[in-house]
C-alpha cells in the first residue's frame, strides 16, 4: 500500500478556478441582466475573450477590429499550448455552466464518471461541417453549437422568461398582503424560447450522464482547442509508480479523460480542473513539465484530426470563394437613400447590410440582452434558414433609442459593426411608410399625431387636414428606421405607420433646420385633447 500524500498545492488551484469561474459567469449575467455604462463594459470586456467569436472576428471583419480579435486570440493560444485547455474552465460561460451542473448532479447523486475513448474524428467531422457551410454563408450549424452563442441563447430565451414568470408569481402572491408592485415584463419570441429550451434540456441531459461529452464531441471551439492542447509544454501526468488504482481520479473526471489501464491523461480532454489533482490520496497525479512524459498509448484519432483540420480548411477555402464572406470590409460608403421594402426585416445599426449581417451573425443574442428599449428580438425564420433565430427590429416591443449604440459596442463577432453615435443618427435602417387607411385621424376623426410627436429626425411631420385636425405627412429621405413612430403608434393590430427595411443600410438625409420650423404644427391645444397618450 503507498503512503498517503498531501496534495500540496492543488486544492487551492482547484479553489482559484472555480472563484476565477464564478466571476467570469456572474459578469456574463449581470452584464446580459442589467442595463448600465459599467455592465455594459463588463461585458464588452468577457465577450472580446471568446474565442471562436474573437477568431470569427479577425477572419470576417477586415481590418478594423484586428486588433480586439488578434490580443485575445494569441494570448488563449499560448495559454492553451504551454498549459491546455484552461480557457474551457475560466472563461468560457457554457462550460462554467456545465461544470455547475456537473458538481450539482454529483452532490445529488453519487455518480461515477468513466474513461472514454476520444472520438475525436467524430468531433472533426461536427467541426467539419459547421466550418465549410459558416465559410459558405450558412452560419446555422455554427451558430447552434458555437458555446458562448449558445449561453446567450440559454439567458436571453430561458432564464429571462423564468424571471419574468417568477416575478409575475411573487408580485401575485404579495398581492394577498396589500402589497402592490409592477412585474418583470418579457419581451421575446416564443419559438425562440421553445428552441432555446430544448437545447438546453439536451446539454442538460448531455452533461448529467456523460460530464463534458459537450465540449469534446460537439463544440466547435473545442475541437480547435484540442489540437492546440495535444501536447501542451506543462501538463497533468498520473504516474504509474505512486497510483495505487483506487480510481478515485476516474470517477470524478468531468471529461472522462483519464485511463487508469494505461496510467495516461488525454490533455487535449483535460480542462484542467484539478479535480483529480486535489483529490489523489497518494499525489500520483501532478501538474508538470510534459517533455520527458511519453504515454506509451498514442491516440491514432488525433491524427486523423490533424488531417480532418487540414482538409475543412481546404473545403472551406473553397466554399469562402463563392460565398458573400469576400467582401470583408462592407461597402466603401453608404448608398445613397432607398425605398424599404416590406419583407425586409430592419436590421440593427451596424449591419450593413443583410449579407454581411447573415453571415456573421451567430445568434449569441448579447445585442438582445443589452438592448435598452428592448426593439432587439430573435427573429426565428424571418431572416431565412441562414439566419435562424438572428435578431432584427421588432417595433411592436420597442424602439431605436436615438442616443444608444450599445448593439454595436457588445457584438463578438462583427456583424454589428462598431459605429459611433453620430454616424449611427445618419444612417438610415428602413423607411417610413404612411398607410392612411389606418390612421385614427382618418378612421374616427381623432386628434393624434404620436408618429411626429417621438420621431427625432423630422421625417414624420404633422399638416393641416379637417378643421383643426392635422394629418401626418412623411418623407423618405429623412427617416432614419428607428421606429419610434411605428411603436408610438396607437392603433391596435396593423399599424397605420410601419417602417420597412433595407438590403443594405444607407445614409439619410439631414431635414433643414428651416423646413422643420416650417411643418411644426406648434405647441399641443385643445385639438390633442384626445392625443392618446
Amino acid at each position: 500500500m503507498k503512503r498517503i500524500k498531501s496534495a500540496g498545492m492543488y486544492p487551492a488551484f482547484r479553489i482559484l478556478r472555480i472563484l476565477t469561474a464564478a466571476l467570469v459567469l456572474a459578469g456574463f449575467v449581470a452584464g446580459m441582466s442589467l442595463s448600465s455604462i459599467f455592465f455594459d463594459r463588463i461585458l464588452s470586456l468577457l465577450v472580446s475573450v471568446q474565442f471562436l467569436p474573437a477568431l470569427l472576428r479577425l477572419l470576417l471583419s477586415g481590418t478594423a477590429l484586428v486588433l480586439s480579435a488578434l490580443v485575445p486570440l494569441l494570448v488563449i493560444g499560448v495559454l492553451t499550448v504551454l498549459v491546455g485547455r484552461v480557457y474551457c474552465s475560466v472563461l468560457c460561460p457554457l462550460g462554467i455552466l456545465q461544470d455547475l451542473l456537473f458538481f450539482l448532479s454529483r452532490k445529488l447523486e453519487r455518480r461515477n464518471m468513466l474513461h472514454e475513448s476520444s472520438r475525436t474524428g467524430f468531433h472533426a467531422a461536427v467541426w467539419s461541417a459547421s466550418v465549410i457551410l459558416a465559410a459558405a454563408g450558412l452560419p446555422a450549424l455554427l451558430s447552434l453549437l458555437e458555446p458562448y452563442a449558445f449561453f446567450g441563447r440559454i439567458h436571453r430565451d430561458v432564464f429571462v422568461p423564468l424571471t419574468a414568470l417568477s416575478s409575475t408569481a411573487i408580485v401575485e402572491i404579495l398581492k394577498n398582503y396589500e402589497i402592490y408592485l409592477a412585474p418583470v415584463p418579457f419581451r421575446g419570441e416564443l419559438r425562440a424560447v421553445l428552441s432555446s429550451l430544448a437545447l438546453l434540456a439536451i446539454l442538460i441531459f448531455l452533461t448529467l450522464r456523460w460530464g463534458r461529452w459537450y465540449c469534446n464531441r460537439l463544440c466547435p471551439a473545442g475541437f480547435m482547442l484540442r489540437l492546440l492542447s495535444i501536447h501542451p509544454v506543462f501538463g497533468l501526468r498520473l504516474k504509474r509508480e505512486d497510483c495505487i488504482a483506487c480510481g478515485l481520479c476516474t470517477r470524478i473526471c468531468r471529461a472522462a479523460c483519464i485511463d487508469l489501464e494505461n496510467h495516461s491523461i488525454a490533455t487535449d480532454r483535460c480542462v484542467l480542473c484539478f479535480d483529480c489533482a486535489a483529490a489523489c490520496p497518494t499525489g500520483a497525479i501532478t501538474f508538470q513539465h510534459t517533455r520527458s512524459y511519453s504515454p506509451e498509448i498514442r491516440d491514432i484519432s488525433r491524427r486523423r484530426a490533424f488531417l480532418s483540420a487540414a482538409g475543412t480548411l481546404l473545403a472551406a477555402g473553397s466554399a469562402w470563394a463563392l460565398s458573400p464572406l469576400k467582401n470583408l470590409e462592407g461597402p466603401a460608403a453608404l448608398p445613397e437613400t432607398d425605398t424599404g421594402n416590406p419583407e425586409q426585416p430592419v436590421l440593427p445599426p451596424g449591419a450593413i447590410s443583410r449579407s454581411h449581417y447573415s453571415a456573421r451573425c451567430i445568434s449569441c443574442h448579447t445585442c438582445v440582452s443589452s438592448c435598452p428599449t428592448h426593439v432587439l428580438q430573435p427573429s426565428f425564420f424571418a431572416m431565412g434558414l441562414r439566419g435562424f433565430l438572428q435578431p432584427v427590429m421588432d417595433y411592436r416591443t420597442g424602439y431605436c433609442e436615438w442616443e444608444c449604440n450599445t448593439c454595436s459596442t457588445v457584438c463578438p463577432t462583427g456583424a454589428i459593426a462598431p459605429i459611433l453615435l453620430e454616424e449611427k443618427k445618419m444612417l438610415q435602417m428602413g423607411t417610413v411608410n404612411f398607410i392612411q387607411d389606418r390612421c385614427v385621424v382618418f378612421t374616427e376623426g381623432t386628434a393624434c399625431g404620436a408618429c411626429a410627436e417621438v420621431c427625432p429626425t423630422g421625417a414624420v411631420w404633422m399638416a393641416p387636414y379637417q378643421g383643426e385636425l392635422t394629418q401626418p405627412l412623411t418623407d423618405t429621405a429623412f427617416c432614419s428606421g428607428c421606429g419610434s413612430c411605428e411603436h408610438a403608434c396607437p392603433v391596435e393590430g396593423e399599424k397605420a405607420i410601419l417602417v420597412e427595411g433595407l438590403e443594405e443600410h444607407g445614409r439619410r438625409k439631414e431635414k433643414p433646420v428651416d423646413q422643420q420650423e416650417e411643418e411644426e404644427p406648434g405647441p399641443p391645444g385643445e385639438e390633442f385633447e384626445e392625443f392618446p397618450f
